[in-house]
């Protein structure tokens, strides 16, 4: 309890915005959840909410280690993640993911009878489709490889077995490994352009078990989520390629079955895309096309390039190169490097994990 003391003593700091009352609250450990609820509310009733993040984020650390079960606990602090995002410090985010790792040991986890691989064909690489530039980065060093990028930072290129020495490619196979009962924000629907899609808060296990194992209608995806940097950092390394570029890279995990899928969009930063787990396909159009940009969603296309086309649709579109475009198929350990303002829509063949770095 004194180490708890002195946390919550540490982080005044930062709880110097809330409201003074509420400090005092979380120091004396009263009433801790309807604090943390409250502070929840607040961030929805004000734009200044560094305090209320603070209020939440050490309450929810102070509320999983003194009231909660390991359950209710675990779910806590990985909502507190997400409630806080960045403006976590560091220093929570470790603790937090100290707890965590605590909370998910093998004993505690939920049970579920699932094979030990994700049931995922493996295929040959050179016999994958692609109408790009693509290169065996497998046999080129770190000094060829900035050399090629320094080429290519306006053009797409595949790069085939980049990653192969990654442990997360035979790890992220085994849904089990993966069942550590984290917590994970899941779009519903088929992308997020549709009028019936939305999103919802799941524990992984749930997730893997409902929509990855079963072929559930609308599908569920999580999708631009760093929870593979959170909890799965070791498994993985940020590209050699990523050099190339001055910005700390951005990172993001991709994970759904097969046909979960993302709409004709780009991006504002380059993007090197890694494939881990399954095949995923993705097609690019160049940056001056005509995409019709949706006037809302302004770096996302109003056409739909993976429907049936008709004469209808086509002249609903009329200038869109509908024939003017690359596509590649990547597999685990492949990558793809997308310059900014690339148009490209992206889905997944089979069950599949991919990381984006975004530079």
């Amino acid at each position: 309890m004194r180490d708890l003391e002195a946390y919550v003593e540490n982080c005044e700091g930062d709880l110097r915005y809330a409201p003074r009352e509420f400090y005092e609250q979380l120091r004396d450990r009263v009433n801790l959840r309807a604090l943390v609820d409250h502070a929840q509310a607040m961030l929805y009733r004000t734009t200044d909410i560094k305090g209320w993040i603070a209020l939440h984020t050490v309450g929810s650390i102070v509320l999983a280690v003194t009231e909660l079960g390991y359950s209710d606990a675990l779910y806590q602090l990985d909502y507190a993640l997400l409630v806080a995002g960045k403006a976590a410090s560091e220093f929570e985010r470790q603790l937090i993911e100290h707890l965590v790792e605590k909370l998910s040991s093998p004993e505690n986890r939920l049970q579920y009878n699932w094979p030990e691989t994700f049931p995922v064909p493996k295929l040959n690489s050179k016999e994958l489709p692609c109408s790009m530039e693509q290169i065996d980065a497998s046999r080129m060093d770190e000094i060829e490889l900035m050399e090629t990028m320094a080429v290519a930072t306006k053009t797409p290129l595949v790069l085939r077995n980049m990653v192969s020495w990654w442990p997360a490619l035979e790890k992220w196979t085994n849904p089990r490994y993966l069942a550590k009962g984290r917590l994970v924000p899941v779009e519903i629907g088929r992308n997020y352009t549709q009028h019936n899609w939305t999103q919802k808060v799941m524990i992984l296990t749930e997730y893997i078990d409902e929509y990855v194992f079963k072929s559930n209608d609308p599908k569920g995806y999580v999708a631009q989520y760093d929870l593979f940097q959170s909890f799965l950092g070791s498994d993985f390394a940020v590209p050699d390629i990523c050099h190339f570029s001055d910005n700390d890279p951005v990172i993001n995990g991709w994970f759904g079955p097969e046909g979960t899928e993302t709409p004709l969009h780009y991006d504002n930063c380059d993007n090197v895309f890694v494939q881990v787990v399954g095949y995923k396909y993705i097609r690019l159009y160049d940056p001056e096309c005509n995409a019709y940009p949706d006037m809302a969603l302004k770096n996302t296309s109003l056409v739909d390039v993976s429907r049936p086309l008709d004469h209808e649709y086509l002249s609903k579109f009329p200038q869109f190169p509908w024939e003017q475009y690359k596509e590649v198929v990547l597999g685990p350990g492949d990558a793809l490097f997308i310059p900014k303002t690339w148009w490209h829509y992206v889905r997944s063949q089979t069950i599949s994990i991919s990381l984006s770095f975004w530079l």
